[in-house]
């Protein structure tokens, strides 16, 4: 919702004035400390004003969008506003990059998003079943063997390890109940993002520079805001769908992981040439 604020407010020439978080849900720690966790992550307030609780020309954007419509008919350019935020999503990632360091491993790392806890078989519109989970991993092991690189692939979700028995035979390392702070970094930063379907997942596939392979949902209703658009409709070309059976094209996501392959071995001969660099005896 923050992330529509400052969207909104750049679209209709309006200055955004940044509200730290007071209340997150689902707290693992002290709230003072979780909502200090979570914008920490975020950053999203780097380079913004921030509000002044004394003031009353400031509206609050998450309480009142749809009365926007009202002055500003934004609903009438919904398609104008989400490609307006699909050009600012660069600037979030910045803004994250702020207080995250990139990744560096030579390996590439693919992450699993699996929603569990809140949601279960009986919820279709957020649950993916593991058999379909599993058959998009194969799908991605497959490809990833073909070329001989090296990676490893780690699923984060609750529960039991019995509950996910098959995506350990598959060589699937699992992380469940972990801190969900560092559950988001480590699903950001995966080369290859396989995601779940909920807001967690998706502001990961936002923020992540990656592969995003992504369940497409069916918004209904109010939830038409420019970000959630994107929900159904990929924002660039690193998104690709996957189908009702986990089954995604192969051909589009083989493209993209060469264009990877060859940024990390880039990467891995420039860090090499300047580790070779600072080891060289100094001469007079």
């Amino acid at each position: 919702m923050v992330m529509n604020a400052i969207n909104f407010a750049r679209s209709f020439g309006l200055n955004y004035a940044h509200t730290p978080f007071t209340q997150i849900r689902h707290a693992e720690q002290p709230m003072e400390e979780w909502v200090s966790a979570w914008e920490k992550l975020f950053n999203l307030g780097a380079g913004e004003a921030v509000y002044d609780v004394g003031r009353r020309d400031a509206v609050n954007f998450s309480y009142n969008f749809t009365n926007l419509d009202l002055c500003f008919g934004w609903r009438c350019r919904g398609d104008q506003l989400a490609d307006h935020f699909k050009t600012i999503i660069p600037e979030f990632r910045h803004k994250y990059y702020l207080n995250a360091a990139a990744r560096t491993s030579d390996d590439l790392s693919v992450a699993v998003h699996v929603r569990r806890g809140d949601v279960s078989a009986a919820d279709p519109g957020y649950f993916t079943s593991n058999q379909t989970i599993l058959r998009t991993v194969t799908a991605v092991k497959s490809i990833l063997d073909t070329h001989k690189v090296n990676y490893r692939i780690s699923a984060y979700s609750q529960g039991k390890s019995a509950d996910f028995e098959h995506l350990s035979e598959a060589g699937v390392e699992l992380f469940l109940d972990a801190d969900a702070v560092w559950t988001m970094q480590k699903l950001i930063e995966a080369d290859i993002l396989i995601m779940a379907k909920g807001c967690f997942s998706y502001y990961t596939g936002l923020i992540s520079d990656g592969i995003k392979i992504f369940e497409p949902e069916l918004l209904l209703g109010d939830d038409f805001l420019p970000s959630w658009k994107w929900r159904s409709v990929p924002p660039t070309q690193s998104w690709i769908p996957s189908r009702s059976d986990g089954s995604f094209d192969g051909v589009a996501f083989e493209r993209q992981l060469l264009t990877i392959i060859r940024a990390k071995a880039t990467a891995a001969r420039q860090r090499h040439q300047l580790a070779a660099s600072d080891q060289k005896p100094c001469t007079s």
